[in-house]
């Protein structure tokens, strides 16, 4: 078994007394970091050793399965990786904008420009 089976028995210890938890409870028990826990927990979903209760807005409510012990044990006999966010490939320029100027009509704060306006003839 690898360290992600052993901790997500950590993980399973540590909310079996619980009629259902959520990822922030867990996160709590077990003293691990929250993205770690949810990447774990979604392993544990897919695998079937824990099952969904039910979903208050974004938070996801979780139960253990019976035999959760022997389904990890089963199937955390590799490493998974965490899949990261990827963005896009954006085209260069579509960040910030460089003008020759600071008064451009268009650009900026209203209240700034009209200040600039007005120190315009102290900067000379």
């Amino acid at each position: 078994m690898t360290q992600q089976g052993e901790r997500a028995i950590d993980v399973i210890n540590a909310v079996s007394g619980f009629e259902y938890f959520t990822a922030k409870k867990a996160t709590s028990l077990t003293g691990m970091s929250r993205s770690y826990v949810s990447f774990i927990l979604g392993l544990m979903h897919k695998f079937g050793a824990i099952t969904v209760v039910g979903k208050i807005g974004g938070t996801v409510k979780y139960q253990v399965s019976r035999n959760a012990i022997q389904i990890i044990e089963n199937n955390f006999t590799e490493i998974f990786k965490q899949s990261h966010c990827v963005r896009g490939n954006e085209p260069l320029g579509t960040g910030m904008v460089i003008v020759d100027r600071a008064n451009v009509k268009g650009m900026g704060n209203p209240s700034l420009r009209k200040l600039d306006t007005l120190l315009s003839g102290v900067r000379v």
